[in-house]
């Protein structure tokens, strides 16, 4: 293997991390190949018009599609280069929820504290912003010490963002967990006020940092809650559905006390469902980001538009390689069938690729064997009454699937139904924003899909 090879290996596995959010230096704009609506812009615009009050706007997609590096960009835009966007400029905290509470037994209160906790840690290590509430952090320090079992229980002092530590709920043991949460519970409505003291008190100061010549500075904060679609099961709800409507619906009263403009990434199934009531909810529909679009509706037919953005993204982060260095093209052909257009199976497929290599180019056969590895999340995933639903999509035009139907809800959510909107080219302005569900492409290979169509399509025969 030569020098300039290994290092694109290298660089193959490194920059094709799933789970990693697109850096600024790796972004691509995928908008018009995800139906053409900008979601930056929307928000941007949002902020730009709105002349009181707090935006709240919710964000959805496929687990893995992209939507974390949709916010970050965002976050970079509003920070840095405002002047393509709005005529003000915000000041964005990006929140990982997930870094704080255990998405399989959270509660709607620990949320609204893990917000304030890294909001403070943000700007106290960014911007030397200290938040010093001496009431707040009085109940928080009485808080540790009644629950017990951490060291510094009740010796924290100087300012609220050292306490992003001390609050470590996601390791916490069921017992201790359900412990903090009742304590938390009991005095939500005295720490919501408390939390948004300190909020106010944090947007005058944010206000008031000093910016570079020439630079407008920052109208206020804005919030943006990552990662909370993922939470699945909510203190006192028996599943994830109930979990999920307990947090954005009947919950909503809490989660929009926040006294902040927020965003919030809810669940995709969610939104399907109930999108209506959740519009009613937060006063906005939610901004739905589809996968790339890279076959026609229906009939499979390649859509070389979606492969092309595809092939940009990879090149972006190829650097300075050329594509036919790092991949044989009917390598990169086949990823980009199989993947469906997901940007996470797209990143995990290439990266699985450069594992089978000992030497660039990846060629077509370590293209295949990335591709298997995928197959037993499918035929394992997958229960045995539902091939027959995924055949019945497959043989009609693909434009309804009721996410208000568990099952469906859970094929929609575990991405072997996958949610695309660019429709057809002869589609007129309002189809063409109707979203439309195919099979996942590697389902539509296996034996037992193909054997349910095969139900289907003679079950169909007879009724004609």
């Amino acid at each position: 293997m030569t020098i300039q090879n290994k290092d694109i290996l290298i660089r193959l596995y490194n920059q094709f991390d799933p789970n990693a959010s697109a850096e600024p230096s790796q972004y691509v704009n995928l908008s018009d190949v995800r139906g053409g609506d900008q979601f930056i812009h929307e928000v941007c615009q949002s902020l730009n018009l709105n002349s009181g009050g707090r935006v709240r706007a919710l964000f959805t997609g496929h687990i893995g599609c992209g939507k974390s590096s949709e916010l970050h960009h965002l976050a970079h835009e509003m920070k840095h280069q405002k002047r393509k966007l709005s005529t003000k400029r915000y000041y964005p905290i990006v929140v990982d929820i997930s870094d704080y509470v255990n998405p399989n037994d959270s509660s709607l209160v620990e949320i609204l504290l893990s917000t304030l906790l890294e909001v403070t840690h943000q700007l106290e290590a960014n911007e030397g912003i200290k938040a010093n509430h001496p009431s707040l952090m009085k109940m928080l320090n009485e808080l540790l010490t009644e629950i017990g079992g951490i060291a510094k229980a009740g010796k924290i002092s100087g300012t609220l963002g050292s306490f992003k530590a001390e609050f470590p709920m996601r390791s916490l043991d069921s017992s201790a967990r359900q412990k903090t949460q009742t304590k938390l519970n009991g005095r939500v409505n005295l720490l919501l006020n408390e939390i948004n003291e300190v909020l106010d008190d944090l947007s005058l100061k944010v206000r008031a940092i000093k910016v570079k010549q020439g630079e407008e500075p920052y109208s206020d904060l804005v919030l943006i809650l990552d990662n909370l679609e993922k939470i699945v099961k909510i203190e006192g709800m028996v599943d994830e559905d109930t979990s999920q409507r307990a947090l954005f619906i009947t919950g909503a009263n809490l989660l929009k006390s926040i006294e902040a403009h927020t965003i919030y990434t809810v669940p995709l199934r969610l939104v399907r469902a109930y999108g209506e009531e959740l519009a009613q909810t937060y006063g906005e529909r939610a901004f739905v980001l589809p996968n790339v679009k890279t076959e026609e509706r229906q009939s499979h037919k390649s859509w070389q538009p979606g492969k092309d953005k595809l092939k940009e993204v990879f090149q972006q982060r190829l650097g300075t390689f050329e594509q036919k260095q790092a991949i044989e093209t009917e390598a990169l052909d086949l990823i980009l069938t199989y993947c469906g257009g997901h940007i996470r199976q797209f990143m995990m497929m290439i990266r699985e690729a450069s594992l089978q290599m000992d030497d660039a180019p990846i060629t077509l056969k370590a293209a295949e064997k990335a591709i298997g590895r995928l197959v037993p999340a499918f035929t394992t995933g997958i229960k045995e009454g539902e091939w027959d639903r995924l055949a019945e999509l497959e043989l009609s035009d693909g434009g309804e699937w009721n996410a208000d139907d568990k099952s469906k809800g859970r094929l929609l959510q575990q991405q072997y139904v996958l949610e695309y909107v660019n429709g057809a080219e002869n589609d007129t302005f309002l189809e063409k924003t109707d979203p439309w569900y195919a099979v996942h492409p590697i389902v539509r290979e296996l034996t037992k899909f193909k054997q349910a169509k095969k139900r289907r399509s003679a079950v169909a025969r007879v009724q004609e």
